[in-house]
């Protein structure tokens, strides 16, 4: 498995698992999920720029794509919860 794909499969299992457990456990855990998605998302940034400095293509690609992917389904979780409501 090359490092693009290992990457955003382990970012978006840790974001799906939290995203999961924030929906069963809270009311509102929609609205907490793009907090926490904003969260990882802000960590990833971080990461891509050491990736890109330590000429790691590949992971630093794997960061961005999930960090778009990241924001995108927390926001959808936020509205789709507040349409619910």
């Amino acid at each position: 498995m090359n490092d693009f794909i290992r990457v955003l499969l382990i970012n978006l299992g840790i974001f799906g698992v939290l995203a999961a457990l924030l929906m069963l456990t809270s009311k509102d855990g929609g609205a907490m999920a793009f907090y926490v998605g904003a969260a990882q998302a802000l960590i990833n940034f971080v990461l891509m720029i050491v990736f890109f400095v330590n000429r790691k293509t590949q992971q630093a690609i794997g960061s961005l794509v999930s960090m778009i992917l990241i924001l995108i389904i927390g926001f959808g979780l936020c509205l789709a919860t507040f349409s619910l409501h």
